[in-house]
């Protein structure tokens, strides 16, 4: 604690227990030790002065919420309420205590104060001290990791054996990794230290959303998961906020369902835009983006967005990560004015939910649905995933297409393709079955 450095002995007490006993105060009267019991030091000799009856005091200063001062023997002892529970003992010759040394600067003299004020000042100075430390190391590992990555880019255009780029593509992998941590770390400080600045410009929700999905394409190709992206309602409007932070939201979200799902399923990302009541200015955008990954038990999800925090100790040692990515996701959002929540079940996969209130723009949104001729037409479409078809059936016709849903080419040359070539034109009025396939 800052009052160490205070010359005048200084007693914290809460409610019936001893808090803090500063270096002055136990060289003075002995080891004072947090935690004991009050009525244990009872009489408290001070030189040659002895405050009697020293717990009755203190308890009628926290009772009556008002200062008491005691005087003997030159000397006096101050006894201030800080909250409904603390108490501060102040002792100083009578000379000193006309103009008292001052408390540090977190502390206001002859104010009621609170523990926190002392917690807070101490946790403020060593999260400064910690963000600048994270920044400093983050950019000093960045600047050696830079040349590392561009070298291994050099190394890999040349003549090399099938053995040496895989061995390549591993180091880029693992260096893309560290950076990736490293701008977490980097983000984390600055949201924590309140240094991060959020833009205010006109942008395009459902952009910024197609920007996030091919972001997270080539992660989940890899894995051979399907992303599937499903808006309800588009906005017609842009609205005003922070397109990159909104996106470095979703990408998040999106390469975390992707590192918890298995090969061969799905990851969607649904978007639902409503109006704000009462609010024509404002819309609310609720993203859902689920899962078919490994879920998480009730215990699990409660510390969920802490930072370096993840489900298990086992889940960093398989899937990786450093467990800020929620940290950050769950910060971001709070500091646009939205929430973020989760729903999970053990095997049964995650759901992540978070909602933001925009401001609307006058603009009208580029991303919008085709043009009059390319509306009402004919569809047919093949696609092997239930879900991914289903959505593309409502998108397709809410567009004003009729779209005839196939799970495989097989079904479609058999029931659609080959009847339409064997069929003649006539009897087709000389247009084809379908516009698209």
């Amino acid at each position: 604690f800052a009052l160490d450095q205070v010359c005048c002995p200084v007693l914290i007490v809460e409610k019936s227990t001893v808090l803090f006993a500063n270096a002055s105060l136990c060289s003075s009267v002995g080891d004072i030790r947090p935690g004991i019991p009050l009525k244990s030091i009872g009489t408290l000799a001070f030189g040659s002065f002895t405050v009697f009856d020293f717990p009755e005091i203190v308890a009628s200063c926290i009772a009556t919420q008002t200062r008491i001062e005691k005087e003997s023997s030159g000397f006096s002892v101050r006894f201030a309420p800080f909250d409904a529970d603390t108490c501060v003992c102040t002792f100083a010759r009578c000379a000193e205590a006309k103009s008292p040394q001052p408390l540090p600067s977190s502390i206001t003299v002859g104010q009621p104060l609170s523990l926190a004020t002392y917690r807070a000042d101490e946790m403020e100075r060593a999260l400064h001290a910690r963000s600048r430390m994270f920044a400093a190391l983050s950019h000093e590992i960045r600047t050696p990791l830079s040349g590392i990555m561009g070298t291994l880019s050099l190394l890999a255009d040349t003549d090399l054996a099938d053995d040496q780029i895989d061995l390549i593509k591993v180091a880029k992998v693992c260096g893309e990794q560290v950076i990736t941590l490293l701008n977490d770390i980097l983000d984390f400080t600055k949201i924590e230290e309140g240094r991060l600045v959020f833009e205010k410009e006109p942008f395009s929700v459902q952009r910024t959303i197609e920007e996030a999905m091919e972001i997270v394409s080539y992660i989940a190709e890899r894995q051979e998961i399907e992303l599937i992206s499903s808006t309800v309602a588009p906005l017609k409007q842009l609205v005003v906020g922070d397109r990159l932070r909104l996106r470095q939201i979703l990408v998040n979200l999106l390469c975390n369902a992707v590192k918890f799902s298995p090969r061969d399923k799905e990851v969607i990302l649904h978007v639902d835009t409503q109006p704000v009541e009462g609010r024509s200015d404002l819309t609310n955008v609720t993203v859902c983006i689920s899962d078919q990954g490994i879920g998480m038990t009730p215990e699990q999800q409660a510390n969920l967005f802490l930072p370096f925090q993840q489900a298990e100790a086992s889940t960093t040692r398989r899937f990786g990560g450093s467990g800020l990515g929620l940290s950050i996701c769950k910060m971001l959002v709070e500091r646009m004015g939205g929430r973020i929540w989760c729903q999970s079940s053990p095997g049964e996969g995650s759901k992540f939910f978070f909602t933001i209130a925009f401001p609307l723009s006058e603009d009208e949104d580029v991303c919008t649905p085709p043009a009059a001729d390319a509306q009402n037409r004919r569809a047919l479409l093949i696609d092997s995933s239930d879900t991914c078809a289903s959505l593309l059936v409502q998108q397709l016709t809410r567009w004003g297409w009729e779209v005839v849903p196939t799970l495989s080419i097989a079904e479609a040359l058999t029931r659609y393709i080959i009847p339409e070539t064997t069929t003649p034109p006539a009897a087709r009025n000389g247009k084809p079955t379908f516009d698209v396939t």
